[in-house]
């Protein structure tokens, strides 16, 4: 170890021979309008599930075949208590799950680059593993991506859109995939 320290040009105290610094010009922080509330969502009513220990449900993501090179995904948003285990099977590529943090919402889902073939489906399996457990789903979709920033956004920009899905997965009505909850058709963004 050296017994010198190179500081870089920087003196040790400066503080002390410096003297105290300028008076404050600026105030850090955020703040909001007086008049709002800081923000403004609407509260939408969504059935969920009841599981017993052992049980599951099971959401099947199809995705439809387009050309080699086009950009396909799937995701979903659930709220899912500590009781529940989640799983992804049948992902061709890099996906994000984000861990159960009830009451807060947590999300699945991942894009890349199609093959330009068919491919199994993805199933998301929540298993529940102790009493109670509960699990509720929202807009669970899939299909072909289509952005116009993702379309011209260079190879090298993409390797991490999967840490981004489902939020940056805006599918092509044209070339929509599939989502079945359990066999039944999944309940899509309306929840109805």
């Amino acid at each position: 170890m050296s017994e010198t320290y190179d500081s870089g040009g920087k003196r040790p105290g400066k503080t002390e021979w410096a003297g105290r610094r300028r008076p404050m010009t600026r105030r850090a922080g955020f703040t909001s309008h007086p008049e709002s509330s800081g923000g403004e969502f609407k509260v939408a009513r969504v059935g969920g599930f009841a599981l017993s220990p052992g049980k599951a449900v099971r959401v099947k993501f199809q995705l439809p075949v387009v050309e080699r090179g086009r950009i396909v995904g799937f995701g979903a948003w659930y709220a899912a208590s500590p009781g529940v285990d989640v799983d992804v099977a049948g992902c061709p590529a890099k996906y994000r799950l984000s861990d159960p943090d009830a009451p807060n919402w947590s999300c699945v889902g991942s894009q890349w680059y199609s093959e330009g073939s068919e491919h199994g489906a993805i199933t998301l399996t929540f298993t529940a593993f102790e009493d109670p457990a509960e699990v509720a789903l929202w807009a669970a979709d899939a299909g072909a991506v289509s952005h116009e920033y993702l379309e011209q956004a260079r190879p090298e920009l993409m390797r991490n859109m999967h840490d981004f899905a489902p939020e940056a997965n805006f599918y092509s009505a044209g070339e929509p995939g599939t989502s079945r909850l359990n066999g039944t058709r999944a309940w899509g963004k309306s929840m109805k």
